[in-house]
């Protein structure tokens, strides 16, 4: 469901991105405007904390200057802000994952709150180097541990109950690939995908949706749920997400494709290129060719008593 409000200006003021370092998170009714690492891009974006959800911001500027009309009332700022869901498994995942070990290894069992100190200040000291990328350290504390965070960290991470009712967690790229791959499965649903135009153009360009290409169609579909699923991922688990399914009949389909569709765009091409070479190369048929009608009228004029057109050239 989508609802179209306006909202009010103590929240419109603190959409810019580039505010001030280390200035204080906002908060209006009850919830809170977090300034939170891009999960994909790193890049500082704000989000809305609000009771069990997280919110992204999303803010489209028109290239002329727009207003809104409601009712007998003239908005002056025509700008679109989307207010959208997002999973928070995706922006824990993008912090929590800087714990893995170089190597590999699976790491060590430790306390919630432990585990989410060393990497919040891991993934903090990795940003930075590029001080074009603001990180704001006390909203990504903020975030880890609320109810929220807790909650999803559940998704991510391998736990553990040691006796006198503690739980241990431990960072875990396969359960976290696990998690992500219940995502892409309810995304390459035939009815989720046909309700974009986009994506079943793909498919019939590729003539993927033909009968006896079912195997390759699932394939393709699940691709494109990966792709959507990327564009809230960190290369690393992008790269785990795709590297979990077999593409490889898919792939080999997919360039037989594009070699034909290359072949016979390139055929006509070629036709037309022999054909203008031998017609300008076969001295026959240049000596045959007629003269258009002002030449033959030329030919036909009389020069006598005509100067010659070097005697305009002469040294004087």
């Amino acid at each position: 469901m989508m609802r179209l409000a306006v909202l009010p200006q103590e929240l419109l003021d603190t959409i810019p991105h580039q505010l001030p370092a280390g200035a204080p998170s906002e908060e209006w009714s009850g919830a809170r405007v977090l300034r939170l690492p891009h999960p994909r891009t790193g890049i500082s974006t704000l989000f809305l904390l609000h009771d069990t959800q997280i919110l992204e911001f999303q803010r489209v500027d028109p290239p002329d200057s727009r207003s809104w009309f409601l009712e007998k009332e003239v908005v002056e700022d025509g700008r679109l802000l989307f207010v959208t869901p997002i999973d928070p498994t995706f922006l824990m995942l993008a912090i929590v994952q800087c714990i893995q070990p170089v190597d590999g290894s699976p790491g060590q069992f430790r306390p919630v709150d432990d585990l989410l100190e060393e990497a919040t200040t891991k993934f903090c000291n990795s940003r930075e180097s590029d001080p074009d990328i603001p990180i704001f350290k006390e909203d990504i504390l903020h975030f880890v541990s609320s109810d929220i965070g807790h909650r999803v960290l559940k998704c991510i991470c391998e736990t553990k109950e040691i006796p006198g009712d503690l739980v241990v967690y431990r960072f875990s790229l396969n359960q976290s690939v696990d998690y992500l791959r219940k995502k892409v499965n309810r995304l390459a649903s035939s009815v989720t995908q046909e309700r974009s135009n986009t994506l079943l153009r793909n498919l019939a360009k590729d003539s993927l949706m033909d009968e006896g290409k079912e195997g390759l169609l699932d394939a393709a579909r699940i691709r494109n749920a990966c792709s959507l699923v990327a564009q809230y991922l960190s290369g690393t688990a992008s790269n785990a997400l795709t590297a979990s399914y077999d593409f490889a009949e898919l792939d080999a389909y997919t360039k037989k494709n594009e070699i034909a569709i290359m072949n016979e765009s390139s055929a006509p091409l070629n036709g037309k290129a022999k054909n203008k070479v031998s017609q300008t190369t076969d001295p026959k048929k240049r000596k045959n060719t007629k003269a258009s009608n002002g030449v033959e009228q030329l030919k036909k004029a009389n020069t006598v008593g005509m100067a010659k057109l070097s005697s305009f050239f002469k040294k004087t």
